[in-house]
């Protein structure tokens, strides 16, 4: 099967066993849930990925055995991030680029429209690493690591 994850969340059995439901968009606009039991089948996927998928059914429930292939709905551009599902985490994430970039920049004195757009800049440079498209090599390639 192939669909756009549209939104992921952690639950638990009456038990207290944790699991984490799926929601897949599938190509005729339908959104079923998905039991996952194993956290590893869902490392790197994030909503609005498109997965190609296996499952299996236990009684009413649909439990996903395999993810095969994700794919991102159009890789970001390098000046702004584009917004594919425009959910509140990308709402409250931008905020916070925002908020912290106001930060940063408090005491930048200069020209108003100036520092307008360096905030903008570096909650841009905040969003890009929240949203994993700075990779971790990039970021640490300054520092030196002694072992």
């Amino acid at each position: 099967m192939k669909g756009q994850v549209s939104r992921i969340w952690q639950n638990e059995t009456q038990k207290g066993k944790a699991y984490w439901v799926v929601s897949i968009r599938s190509d005729n606009g339908e959104f079923v849930r998905y039991s996952v039991w194993d956290w590893k089948l869902l490392e790197g996927v994030r909503e609005g990925d498109v997965i190609t998928y296996r499952f299996s059914r236990s009684g009413k429930y649909s439990n996903i055995t395999e993810i095969s292939k994700t794919e991102r709905p159009g890789a970001p551009g390098d000046d702004l991030l584009e917004y594919q599902i425009g959910g509140r985490v990308e709402q409250i994430a931008r905020m916070s680029a925002i908020k912290s970039a106001t930060q940063l920049l408090s005491n930048y004195d200069g020209d108003p429209q100036e520092k307008i757009t360096k905030t903008l800049e570096t909650a841009k440079e905040f969003e890009k690493y929240i949203f994993g498209t700075i990779e971790a090599g990039k970021r640490d390639a300054g520092t030196s690591k002694s072992e």
